[in-house]
């Protein structure tokens, strides 16, 4: 089970990580089957709430570069990767103070991509955390045009 349904309802009681952590491991065990791993490896990833926030951890964990988060409001573009001040400023941005991904870009002096999503940066990873079917044709085509397994 990946989501953060209440234990009752056949969640996990690792939530909130259960989700992003989920998510990782599903990518590392895909990528696994073709004999590549998460080192070194750049992963774009959308949103930013819980399951972004716990993907860009582990991911991170995994010695993967982050190069976004986004939310409703575009992109923060991460070229140098996110470290782990910039992930305790995400959680304290999103959790404490319910505030924009805008802002992050800002506090941070990072690029920030008004109303776009991050499919069309380079990676080597995609990690979808914002929304369902967030991903259409052309998006998948972008990522695989720049890079993505």
């Amino acid at each position: 089970m990946l989501t953060g349904k209440d234990t009752a309802y056949g969640g996990s009681l690792m939530r909130p990580e259960a989700a992003g952590y989920g998510l990782v491991y599903f990518a590392r065990e895909m990528r696994h089957t073709r004999r590549h791993d998460f080192e070194g490896q750049r992963a774009a990833v959308s949103g930013s709430g819980n399951v972004a926030q716990y993907a860009v951890y582990k991911a991170m964990e995994l010695g993967a570069k982050i190069v976004s988060v986004s939310d409703s409001g575009g992109t923060a573009r991460l070229p140098q990767g996110m470290n782990p001040e910039k992930w305790r400023s995400l959680i304290e941005l999103k959790q404490l103070r319910r505030g924009r991904v805008r802002e992050l870009a800002e506090r941070n002096g990072l690029e920030y991509l008004p109303g776009a999503r991050p499919w069309r940066l380079a990676c080597n990873i995609a990690l979808p955390c914002a929304t369902q079917n967030e991903l259409d044709e052309a998006d998948a085509r972008a990522l695989v045009a720049n890079g993505c397994m």
